[in-house]
């Protein structure tokens, strides 16, 4: 199969949904099949580049746990498209690109803010239509409108609507055949739009430490990536008290806008837990780091853990992660197809901390990608 993938940006380390197309797109190779890639709306290059070909990473084996850049074809097969250039000209880049290669399948690896700083972009379905004409589209939601949750403020509503508009030109314009999203919140507001979707699990981005976890004093809990400024210490801070063990608390990645959070967070907790950071690191030592812990920690809300690439990294090492945000509620949304690593917040979190064990660390990208490609051909 020839899958061309679209998204808005292709750099990597600095875009999440770039970072998981290229992932995505590697294993696709592995197992076969050929790809190209297209970045329409790139904020961290100035001018288009040249096709190019491009590093895919992916595990060099299935299972295996090195992880190597690695040139899908001799190809140029990567374009990307700088968010200043002129939208006339990326459309006839974009286009020549794609009716060379002619694909099987165009994937668009879809979030509104990769388009447009408020996530409103009305000529976007225009613009697609004029890219992709009547080829097969494949749609992954990595974010739906936003304020569509209960109790959402009057602006999140009123922006969620401008958003769910364009969302569902793009549907009415473009010939999507297959819709996926990635956790079960998304798949029952879709649905009330008539839009049938099914998930497809986030993989994570950090390859599988093998070593043996060490024994050591007391438990060893950690956060990965963004920490989001509204992410609660309390509770779980107070349960852990309670637990009379020695706790240490460690970060690793990015803090990006939770950095006065973090700062607080040890201000106040100094001399209860002990706390480390550890910055940005390479994937290879974010392994080892994970080795280290008894828990990960998420900050994302329950209902859509699921959009969590650091959680979907945390749970692919085995770890028991606590989820301890659940003020994100959405109508008709069902509980379901939740790993039994994540420990929710509620009366009975101290006895399922206390028995928290570890699960068997495995890597999912190659298990996704099948389901993907079978989704694609289905």
């Amino acid at each position: 199969m020839k899958i061309v993938f679209l998204t808005s940006s292709l750099e990597p380390s600095h875009d999440g949904v770039g970072d998981y197309t290229r992932l995505l797109a590697a294993e696709c190779q592995r197992q076969g099949h050929q790809v190209r890639l297209i970045a329409l709306n790139d904020p961290q290059i100035e001018k288009a580049s040249v096709p190019t070909s491009w590093e895919g990473e992916c595990p060099h084996e299935p299972g295996g746990n090195s992880w190597r850049g690695r040139s899908p074809s001799r190809d140029q097969n990567l374009l990307r498209l700088s968010f200043n250039q002129p939208w006339s000209d990326r459309v006839r880049m974009a286009r020549d690109f794609i009716e060379e290669f002619s694909p099987d399948f165009v994937s668009l690896q879809f979030v509104c803010y990769g388009f447009h700083p408020q996530g409103i972009d009305w000529q976007l379905p225009s613009l697609l239509k004029a890219i992709v004409a009547q080829r097969p589209v494949h749609l992954m939601f990595h974010e739906l409108w936003i304020g569509a949750e209960k109790n959402a403020c009057l602006k999140q509503r009123f922006i969620g609507m401008l958003q769910r508009q364009i969302i569902l030109k793009i549907l009415h314009q473009l010939e999507v055949r297959v819709i996926h999203t990635n956790n079960p919140a998304y798949i029952a507001l879709l649905h009330t739009h008539g839009i049938k979707a099914t998930q497809l699990p986030l993989f994570g981005n950090i390859p599988i430490h093998e070593a043996q976890r060490q024994p050591h004093e007391g438990w060893n809990f950690g956060l990965f990536g963004t920490l989001h400024p509204i992410w609660p210490p309390e509770p779980l801070f107070s349960h852990l008290r309670e637990t009379g063990k020695k706790i240490k608390i460690s970060h690793i990645g990015r803090l990006g806008s939770g950095q006065r959070l973090w700062r607080e967070i040890k201000r106040d907790y100094h001399g209860v837990f002990e706390f480390q950071t550890l910055g940005e690191q390479s994937p290879e030592t974010i392994a080892g780091f994970f080795s280290t812990l008894d828990f990960g920690i998420a900050t994302s809300p329950w209902e859509l853990i699921g959009k969590s690439g650091t959680v979907a990294a945390l749970l692919e090492q085995g770890l028991p992660v606590i989820v301890n945000r659940d003020e994100i509620h959405y109508h008709q949304w069902q509980e379901t197809g939740y790993s039994p690593l994540l420990i929710k917040m509620g009366s009975d979190f101290p006895a399922r901390l206390a028995a928290a064990q570890p699960g068997k660390p495995h890597q999912i990208l190659p298990d996704v990608t099948r389901q993907f490609l079978q989704d694609l051909t289905a």
